[in-house]
């Protein structure tokens, strides 16, 4: 009886490890993405008081390709969260 229980409790033990190690791995990558696309985007904010302007030139389609920036960063995110889920 008690070698059965100290192998249950290295078995629950190791499964423990495991789980926390996976979490571990998936925290390190939304860190990672996080971090990533902060610096790639650099700095995003529109202040107040220029807002209505920037929203306009970001609905205003662009000549070259008749698609607003709102569009191109709407079929950017489509993009990126289809390919995440596959």
């Amino acid at each position: 009886m008690l070698v059965l229980f100290q192998t249950q409790f290295y078995v629950n033990i190791r499964v423990s490890t495991e789980v926390l190690y996976f979490l571990l791995q998936l925290q390190y990558s939304f860190v990672y993405d996080a971090v990533l696309d902060a610096l790639m985007s650099g700095e995003t904010t529109i202040p107040n008081s220029s807002f209505q302007e920037s929203y306009e030139d970001m609905c205003t389609p662009k000549l070259d390709t008749k698609n607003t920036l709102l569009d191109t960063q709407f079929e950017v995110c489509w993009h990126v969260c289809v390919n995440a889920m596959s």
